[in-house]
């Protein structure tokens, strides 16, 4: 995995956590995180954050 991806996935996790509350410390959540990381680096569809707008460029 690139440096790039990696980080794309970093910040898309810390969205995913905040905006779904997840805790970390419950390993539903944590299974959860990882059935999403194998989805995004897969290039599958995957969860993304409720009611996020990318920003305009």
């Amino acid at each position: 995995v690139s440096q790039r991806a990696w980080d794309a996935w970093l910040a898309h996790q810390t969205m995913l956590i905040n905006e779904k509350r997840l805790n970390l410390m419950d390993l539903t959540a944590r299974a959860y995180l990882n059935e999403q990381r194998d989805k995004f680096f897969a290039g599958a569809e995957h969860d993304s954050a409720e009611g996020y707008v990318p920003p305009s460029r």
